[in-house]
């Protein structure tokens, strides 16, 4: 099956638990995101659906349960964008994207030219000998981008549809490198493999997810279309203020925080 999928999934911090037998699926073709207020679990779910941390319940990806895969197989099979990675060393960028193709399956004749290929694809052509310290956070993050991509540069393997799993991937961006971001996510999606994003702008995972996942609590909400999961009764409850969706021809739903200034300020309490 051309899926990742969960049920069940409990994660524990000590005796605290952060995931309260979550149920979830995305689909190859598709940009599934996950939304959702901060502390709901978002991060959490992504790194245990990606196998970067131990969970109870039950993970696949195309079929395959997570834990039969040796690290490599799983690294061929899926990349994962951080929400943020530091470089310790003062490697060049073409270093570091050169990583992805160490972790990954793609196999190049010409590995600089690949690289030089992703560089291309997220905005960045000709930064290949610059120092990766030397860059700001927003182009930091567009390298980091090239890299997970060189891992999983066909969308579709032998063995199935590949997977970019991105934790929020556009906090760092101006909103033309958001939109690129995201156009270029679509197109991934477009062309077979699939694409899971964790977002706090409920405008662009509109805009961009066919499949939304809403989260509160380390629980999911609801799930499905952006127009019948961007609800105001949802959104109210999700995010504990007033969120009005509206529609424009031919685009879909967008949602408008203005409308959260319509009542007064909420104290900070912890859920």
């Amino acid at each position: 099956m051309s899926t990742v999928s969960a049920t069940g999934i409990v994660v524990r911090y000590g005796a605290n638990a952060v995931l309260h037998g979550v149920d979830f699926v995305a689909n190859a073709g598709e940009v599934t995101i996950v939304a959702g207020p901060n502390g709901s679990g978002k991060s959490t779910l992504v790194k245990a659906i990606s196998g970067e941390i131990a969970s109870s319940g039950a993970v696949s990806v195309n079929g395959r349960d997570l834990r039969t895969y040796k690290g490599w197989q799983l690294a061929a099979q899926r990349a994962v964008l951080a929400q943020e990675t530091t470089v310790a060393f003062p490697f060049t960028v073409a270093d570091v994207i050169g990583l992805g193709l160490a972790a990954g399956a793609t196999r190049a004749a010409n590995p600089a030219s690949l690289i030089e290929a992703a560089l291309e694809r997220v905005g960045l052509a000709g930064f290949g000998a610059r120092r990766i310290h030397t860059l700001s956070g927003g182009e930091r993050q567009r390298v980091q981008l090239a890299r997970v991509l060189c891992q999983i540069w066909e969308p579709v393997s032998d063995t199935g549809p590949r997977w970019l799993i991105m934790d929020e991937p556009v906090a760092s961006l101006d909103i033309r490198h958001q939109i690129a971001l995201m156009d270029l996510a679509r197109d991934y999606a477009r062309a077979g493999g699939g694409v899971i994003a964790v977002m706090h702008d409920l405008n662009l995972s509109a805009m961009y997810g066919d499949h939304v996942v809403l989260m509160k609590s380390g629980r999911v909400v609801t799930a499905g279309r952006p127009e019948a999961v961007l609800q105001p009764e949802t959104l109210a409850h999700v995010f504990a203020c007033p969120l009005h969706p509206n529609m424009i021809p031919e685009r879909g739903v967008f949602v408008l925080p203005q409308s959260a200034l319509a009542r007064p300020a909420l104290a900070f309490a912890a859920e």
